[in-house]
């Protein structure tokens, strides 16, 4: 009893559910995962499952098939999650066979999914493997130009994100859209469900016409994964949500007061402010929004009062021993 009552009086009951459930309301900014070469465990810098290769073709086994790990199982796996400004993806051709119009050079942008082409108007979607660009440029999720290198290093320091060469240009993203004063910049045609329903999805062309303005990966918002061992992180797609719940960037603002990015700002760079940003903040700390509706709080909660439980009757298994022993000396003695 003298235990518990000191755990409540250090705080450390408190900070237990805390740690693995809290939050601050403040933004964060998403990890990619990875795709591992089955065979050589080579890795690569990926947003979503679907970028690797396939294990299975026809039903025969890929020698050059890849197996998917969300940033969460490489930070447990030991090795530093990758970054929106060093994974690559793949475009939107324009045009027959992604040609110009004088049907000799290829006329693309950037794109990390099929929905950010216009496939009606007879875009295709693929990967920019048949060009060589100057500096060895890259189609990436941040810019198209030198992506940051990754080498599936173990964890360190984080390198500081230096501004991009001039030459570079940005990767654009669509956005979830209602109408002119209800809009956000998103990843994806699923990051616009949510708890309010009538968003459409804008393509990254759509968007500018629309909107007036491109959506860069740093205006992009992203989901997060919410309860289990992490409490929360930002998740690019649903399946970066292993054994807690995916929320998208409207939902995951008005329910747990979570702003999640695609990438942060380079130096200098204005952020557009949308209505995701202009949401009342939720207080974390209230028991009636949050306890019932999280399940990393209450998973922190449950992991607390467990392993006050464990201190006790391992301090009590020891003070049994010790009065034992002294008890052993006394008759000793006698």
């Amino acid at each position: 009893m003298n235990l518990i009552l000191y755990l409540y009086a250090s705080g450390l009951i408190i900070i237990l559910p805390l740690v693995f459930g809290g939050s601050n309301g403040n933004t964060f900014y998403a990890k990619t995962g990875t795709c591992e070469h089955i065979v050589t465990g080579e890795q690569r810098c990926a947003l979503q499952p679907s970028d690797c290769e396939p294990s299975h073709v026809d039903g025969e086994k890929n020698v050059s098939g890849e197996k998917w790990h969300s940033a969460y199982r490489m930070d447990q796996r030991g090795f530093t999650p990758c970054t929106c400004e060093a994974t690559r993806i793949s475009a939107c051709f324009i045009g027959e066979a992604g040609l110009d119009s004088s049907g000799t050079d290829l006329n693309f942008r950037c794109a990390p999914h099929p929905e950010s082409c216009n496939l009606s108007k007879g875009e295709t979607f693929g990967l920019v493997d048949s060009i060589p660009m100057e500096n060895d440029a890259q189609c990436g999720c941040s810019v198209l130009g030198v992506l940051e290198e990754w080498h599936g290093e173990k964890k360190s320091n984080e390198a500081i994100i230096e501004p991009p060469p001039p030459a570079q240009s940005a990767t654009l993203y669509g956005a979830c859209y209602k109408d002119s004063s209800d809009h956000f910049c998103a990843f994806s045609p699923s990051d616009c469900e949510g708890a309010e329903e009538g968003y459409s999805w804008l393509d990254p062309t759509s968007t500018t016409e629309l909107l007036g303005y491109d959506c860069t990966c740093a205006d992009t918002h992203v989901g997060g994964c919410v309860g289990g061992f992490m409490g929360f992180t930002c998740a690019v797609t649903t399946e970066d949500c292993d054994w807690d719940s995916y929320y998208p960037p409207l939902e995951l603002k008005k329910s747990h007061g979570y702003s999640c990015r695609l990438c942060k700002p380079i130096a200098h760079q204005i952020i557009k402010e949308d209505m995701i940003d202009t949401l009342p903040f939720v207080d974390n700390t209230d028991s009636s929004n949050m306890i019932a509706g999280t399940v990393g709080g209450a998973f922190g909660m449950i992991f607390g009062i467990a392993m006050t439980l464990i201190a006790v009757l391992v301090c009590k298994k020891c003070q049994g021993k010790t009065m034992k022993s002294g008890e052993e000396r006394v008759f000793e003695s006698t």
